[in-house]
């Protein structure tokens, strides 16, 4: 079966992340995956050194670009795959236009990796995005959701009848979990000398709410905060912890996560809204505890694993309140991130090929 992925961002966020993954999973099932992504980013290097075949697929501009929508059509027309999976909701969005044309030999499936519709943004962006969600959702042949909340939100919303909507979460890769879990004897050379380290990995964009993070550190004692990542609110974020002093420590994108996240004594999520973040994953694999604000996605999460503490979403205080809490209290910190280590180890992307192969096979009536 020739699978065509669309990922309008190729950036190394959470999404690409998980179709990095799936497409290697998918791979060893007997699946032909080719991705349509983004020129010369993260995801398409990814894929290229895994042998994965990349398309160019530049759609991460202005949403109705009529070079984009023949772009995209030219694209399928010419691949002609037995199936077409969007990523997020640009990709579903444009995708939308040509599903009734390619489910006559392409039924179009559109995965969730959080949904847009959670942002506090300006009503009219707010309403381009609830026209698009609305769209892809009524157009394609099934729905993925990595977080069960974005599927009871689609259905409330009347976006989804009661009987679609696929719950098939993130994963991590058997060679990812195990770098995750072996701690190196040394610490990188950029680590602080303090006593108590805790660190995130997140994109600096305003869904991750950082500020919240570097408030809640301002005035703990011989503690740093460590922000692996990069995005367009960099500047201000470093002006912002510069100006309340805060232990704080921009280290850019951090290629080897694996070296960074095992050294953490605490692992932090300040998010206004997440689907299910891969980061939680990859904080538990290393063996944290995290404390993290009570998004639906990190809800989900660590409801299940029982792996941390949640606060409510924008509050400094409380956030720091925990992270003290959790600084003071090694046995429960150890316990907790043996929690999440048992638990994640169960995700798999083998698991989650199979559950997305039973979705292909549903839409074009394979049995």
């Amino acid at each position: 079966m020739k699978v065509l992925h669309l990922m309008a961002d190729g950036s190394s966020a959470g999404g690409a992340q998980h179709l990095l993954g799936l497409c290697q999973a998918q791979t060893n099932l007997g699946l032909k995956p080719i991705v349509a992504t983004a020129t010369a980013s993260p995801l398409s290097q990814d894929l290229e050194e895994r042998k994965v075949p990349v398309l160019s697929l530049d759609i991460m501009g202005f949403r109705l670009n009529p070079e984009s929508l023949l772009e995209l059509s030219s694209l399928v027309e010419r691949e002609q795959p037995n199936l077409v999976h969007a990523h997020g909701t640009r990709a579903a969005f444009y995708a939308s236009f040509f599903a009734r044309r390619w489910q006559l030999h392409a039924p179009l499936i559109y995965t969730i990796h959080g949904l847009g519709l959670r942002q506090q943004c300006h009503p009219l962006k707010r309403a381009a995005l609830w026209l698009a969600e609305y769209m892809a959702c009524k157009k394609c042949e099934e729905i993925i959701s990595v977080a069960k909340d974005d599927i009871q939100l689609l259905r409330a919303q009347r976006f989804l009848r009661p009987d679609r909507g696929v719950y098939i979460p993130n994963a991590l890769t058997e060679d990812r979990f195990k770098n995750l879990s072996e701690k190196a004897e040394e610490k990188p050379p950029y680590w602080p000398k303090v006593k108590f380290t805790l660190g995130t990995v997140a994109r600096l964009v305003p869904q991750k709410a950082l500020h919240i993070a570097i408030e809640a550190v301002a005035k703990m004692p011989d503690t740093a905060l460590l922000i692996a990542g990069d995005g367009p609110l960099r500047t201000e974020l470093e002006a912002f912890a510069q100006k309340l002093q805060a232990p704080v420590i921009f280290l850019g994108e951090v290629k080897d996560v694996e070296n960074f996240l095992p050294h953490l004594d605490l692992f932090v999520l300040s998010s206004r809204w997440e689907g299910e973040p891969i980061a939680l994953l990859e904080a538990m694999a290393a063996g944290l505890a995290i404390a993290a604000t009570d998004n639906s996605g990190a809800r989900e999460l660590l409801e299940q694993s029982r792996s941390g503490h949640l606060v409510p979403v924008d509050d400094a205080r409380a956030l720091g309140d925990c992270i003290m809490h959790l600084a003071q209290q090694d046995e429960e910190r150890k316990l907790l991130g043996e929690n999440g280590k048992k638990w994640v180890a169960k995700r798999t992307y083998e698991q989650q090929a199979r559950a997305v192969s039973e979705v292909y096979r549903n839409a074009l009536k394979v049995s």
